[in-house]
């Protein structure tokens, strides 16, 4: 990929990789409908609009697909930067901490949510997290990076409290969410 024209590249990467990050980047004069539909209006799709709001029906915000960001709770956000991918039919989603700025029952619902968006439609999520909990919960596949070292790469059930330990260096009860691990959720097909 990385020898390819940026025209190319960019386009590879729309087609391939849908993105979810922790700032839901939302312009505070928009809708939830309209940065849904904008990537289908650069793209000069047909029904662009209508799409949009099946997306976000899809996420479970259809009753609020006209209000703008300061209208809408941060997991709402988070649910129209969702759509926004999904938009754009992804084979790949990568999620850079979607749920660290969220309540913990919001954290639930968008892991629940892109679990569910993950198994239907037969995607892979690639995730960086700092829960473990969360991570041991939701993840077929857990990857743990120290100081950019690969210390643990295998299934939640093999993550006990010694390898824990040995991953972090530290005791398991002062491992916190300081602690960055990287999730690959490989879906159910």
């Amino acid at each position: 990929m990385g020898r390819l024209p940026d025209a190319a590249r960019a386009r590879l990467r729309g087609r391939v990789l849908g993105f979810v990050f922790q700032s839901y980047n939302r312009l505070p004069r928009l809708t939830a409908l309209e940065p849904v539909e904008l990537p289908l209006v650069y793209q000069e799709a047909p029904n662009g609009r209508r799409r949009a709001a099946e997306a976000l029906m899809r996420v479970g915000l259809g009753p609020r697909i006209h209000h703008r960001p300061s209208e809408m709770t941060g997991g709402e956000q988070q649910r129209v930067a969702i759509a926004r991918m999904l938009i754009q039919e992804p084979k790949v989603i990568l999620a850079d901490e979607p749920i660290a700025s969220l309540d913990v029952i919001m954290r639930v619902q968008i892991m629940d949510l892109i679990r569910d968006i993950a198994v239907r439609d037969g995607l892979t999520v690639v995730m960086s997290l700092h829960q473990l909990d969360v991570a041991k919960t939701y993840a077929d596949r857990i990857i743990a990076l120290a100081q950019g070292q690969v210390t643990f790469d295998g299934p939640p059930n093999e993550l006990s409290d010694a390898v824990i330990e040995r991953v972090f260096k530290k005791p398991v009860d002062e491992v916190d969410e300081d602690q960055t691990v990287e999730i690959a959720e490989a879906s159910v097909e």
